[in-house]
């Protein structure tokens, strides 16, 4: 049973939002798993949304409360001083051998996408996926999701007609680096879409995700 663009739209909106219940998200939820029309509008329907939650603005306490509980507990007072002028040097020569032992550290590759992966229902995203120097490198980081010892998270691309193509399991802590095919690397510009699914240890068995779990756009990197 095919779902026209409008009622689709409508369905993915009604179900980030959570307010799809009962047979309908059950329905709803079963073409996930199976039907990239379905992945993409859900993803950029999480998108749409997500400045609503980013508009909300942590609250920073007063410079006043810290020293008010200093004073409170019988702390010292600290004060400001000028480091001495050697500091200062050794701490320039430290920026410049690292700068030449490890440029990586300092010479940061060119981001060219970005995508938050979160589950469909909101809240903060569980991989923060980069795609890097031209398309060619992708840096997978793991944010909030809950490591799975007996399962693997793996990485898809959802392009616009087909099936998802793979881009590897995942880590579940840390950061994951991961070379892209070239056939692969149209797919992964501001717009596309990612997922990533549950899946036996060592990825899927059937060349297709198994229960999607996290879904994302890919926007422009934040300046």
């Amino acid at each position: 049973m095919s779902i026209d663009t409008d009622d689709l739209n409508d369905l993915a909106g009604e179900y980030v939002l959570g307010t799809l219940a009962g047979a309908d998200r059950v329905a709803f939820e079963g073409r996930l798993q199976r039907d990239t029309a379905v992945m993409r509008a859900v993803a950029l329907w999480a998108q749409h949304l997500q400045p609503l939650a980013d508009a909300v603005t942590p609250a920073i306490p007063a410079p006043q409360l810290w020293q008010r509980i200093e004073r409170d507990l019988g702390l010292p007072t600290r004060t400001k001083t000028r480091a001495p002028m050697w500091i200062a040097a050794a701490v320039a020569a430290a920026i410049v051998a690292v700068a030449f032992l490890f440029p990586d550290l300092i010479f940061r590759p060119e981001v060219n996408a970005v995508a938050q992966l979160a589950s469909p229902q909101g809240g903060e995203p569980a991989f923060v996926v980069s795609v890097l120097d031209d398309q060619e490198k992708l840096l997978i980081r793991a944010a909030t999701v809950a490591p799975m010892p007996n399962n693997s998270y793996e990485l898809w691309v959802v392009p616009q007609t087909g099936a998802p193509i793979s881009l590897g399991v995942v880590e579940q802590t840390g950061e994951t680096e991961r070379d892209v095919a070239e056939n692969v690397r149209p797919l992964l510009v501001t717009g596309g879409t990612l997922a990533v699914s549950l899946e036996p240890v060592g990825g899927s068995t059937t060349g297709a995700p198994t229960t999607v779990m996290f879904v994302g756009a890919l926007t422009p990197p934040s300046e």
